[in-house]
C-alpha cells in the first residue's frame, strides 16, 4: 500500500527534480588545507556551532573572507550549547519523510548549498550547473522551493536559462524580499542582522573585542551578496533626520568609493529580478510581525539609534518585498507563532502550503 505521502504528491514527482535553495548564511562554509605551519586543516568555518564559530571568528575574524571556504551542505540544526536549534532541518526532515512529501534525496529531491557570500548571479549559474549535473538529459520536471536570497538567486537562475525555465512547474518562495530588506543596511552599516546565528554570535562581546568585531565587519562588507539584499534603488529607505529629505539604501553618498563597485552590482540584480518570468509562483510571508522598511540617518548616513519606521512582515522582510513580482492569487501569508523570518523553514503552516503547491 503506498503511504500517505504518495498519495498526496503527484506521480510525476516522483521523476521530477525538486531542488531546495536556502537563503544567506544557510550554507556550511568549509576550510581544507593547509594551516599556519603547512598542518592539513579540515575545519567548517561557518555554520556546526554557535560557540565553535564564536571561538573561530574571535581568534580569526578574517577567516570568513577566505577564498579557500567552499559551500559544504545546507545547515539542518546549530548547536547551541547542549541544545540544537533548527535552521532546515524541520524542512528537509518534511520533504523526505513518509508523513511529508515522501521525497528520496538525490532521486527526486536535491538540497542546494551555496556559498553564500557570492554575487547572486553566480550562484544562479552554479544552481543552473547543478540542476544540469543531476539532469543530464534536460527531461525532468523541475519545482524550485526556495527560502530568503534563495529566492532571488532561483529568480535569476531561470531568468538566464530558457532550457530549465521551460521545464520548472513551481517557484515556492518563503519569505525571499524581491525588493530587499531595509535591515541590511543596518547589517552592512552597524550591527548583523542579516541571520540570528551572526546575530548571536555577536552577543558573544567576551569573545569578539572591539578591534575583532570591526574586522568581522570589514569582512561581511567585502560579500556582494550582501549588498544585493539592499532594497533597490526605486524603494526609500533612508531618511534624513536634519532636512527629511529621503534616498535609496543604494545611494552613492551613503557609502565609500571603494563599496560602489558593490552598488552597481546590486542595482543591476534588481534590474534583472523586476522582469517578469514564466514559471508558477507561490509566495508564502509572514505578516504580522512590526519590520524596518526605512531608518532615520544622521547627516553622515549614521543609524540614528533605533529611529525606524516598520511595516508589517516577518521582521526581516517586509509583506510587500516577499510578494513584490507576484499575482493576488499566487499570494500565502501566514500568520501565528513561529513565523518570525529564520523561523519560517520549520512553520508547519509553511509545509503545508507547500505540499498543496506540489499537489496542484
Amino acid at each position: 500500500m503506498k503511504n500517505d505521502a504518495t498519495r498526496l504528491i503527484p506521480e510525476v514527482l516522483q521523476d521530477a527534480v525538486i531542488v531546495l535553495v536556502p537563503g544567506v548564511m544557510g550554507s556550511t562554509l568549509r576550510f581544507r588545507g593547509e594551516g599556519r605551519y603547512g598542518e592539513p586543516v579540515d575545519e567548517i568555518v561557518w555554520g556546526q556551532s554557535v560557540s565553535a564559530t564564536a571561538d573561530l571568528l574571535a581568534s580569526h575574524p578574517v577567516r570568513l573572507a577566505s577564498p579557500e571556504l567552499r559551500a559544504d551542505q545546507i545547515i539542518e540544526w546549530i548547536a547551541y550549547g547542549p541544545k540544537r536549534k533548527p535552521v532546515y532541518g524541520p524542512l528537509i526532515d518534511f520533504c523526505k519523510s513518509d508523513i511529508g512529501l515522501g521525497l528520496k534525496e538525490n532521486v527526486n529531491f536535491f538540497p542546494f548549498a551555496y556559498d553564500w557570500r557570492a554575487d547572486n548571479r553566480e550562484t544562479a549559474q552554479r544552481l543552473a550547473e547543478f540542476i544540469r549535473r543531476v539532469d543530464p538529459e534536460e527531461r525532468r520536471e523541475v519545482y524550485l522551493i526556495a527560502h530568503s536570497m534563495g529566492g532571488m538567486v532561483c529568480r535569476l537562475m531561470v531568468l538566464s536559462n530558457a532550457s530549465i525555465a521551460s521545464r520548472t512547474r513551481l517557484l515556492f518562495q518563503l519569505a525571499s524580499p524581491m525588493h530587499g530588506s531595509a535591515s541590511a543596511f543596518d547589517s552592512l552599516r552597524r550591527h548583523p542582522r542579516f541571520h540570528w546565528f551572526l546575530d548571536t554570535l555577536w552577543g558573544f562581546s567576551h569573545h569578539l573585542h572591539p578591534d575583532q568585531r570591526a574586522q568581522l565587519m570589514s569582512t561581511l562588507s567585502q560579500f556582494a551578496s550582501l549588498y544585493q539584499l539592499l532594497p533597490p534603488a526605486a524603494v526609500t529607505t533612508l531618511l534624513k533626520e536634519d532636512d527629511g529629505t529621503q534616498y535609496s539604501a543604494l545611494h552613492r553618498d551613503a557609502w565609500p568609493g571603494n563599496l560602489h563597485s558593490f552598488l552597481d552590482a546590486a542595482e543591476e540584480v534588481h534590474r534583472l529580478l523586476a522582469k517578469p518570468i514564466d514559471p508558477p509562483i507561490r509566495c508564502v510571508y509572514a505578516i504580522e510581525h512590526p519590520t524596518p522598511w526605512m531608518y532615520l540617518v544622521t547627516r553622515e548616513w549614521q543609524i540614528k539609534a533605533e529611529r525606524r519606521i516598520e511595516a508589517a512582515g516577518d521582521g526581516t522582510v517586509t509583506c510587500a518585498s516577499a510578494y513584490a513580482g507576484s499575482e493576488t492569487g499566487d499570494r500565502h501569508p501566514v500568520s501565528g507563532g513561529g513565523t518570525q523570518h529564520n523561523e519560517l523553514p520549520s512553520n508547519a503552516s509553511v509545509h503545508r502550503l507547500l505540499r498543496e503547491a506540489l499537489a496542484e
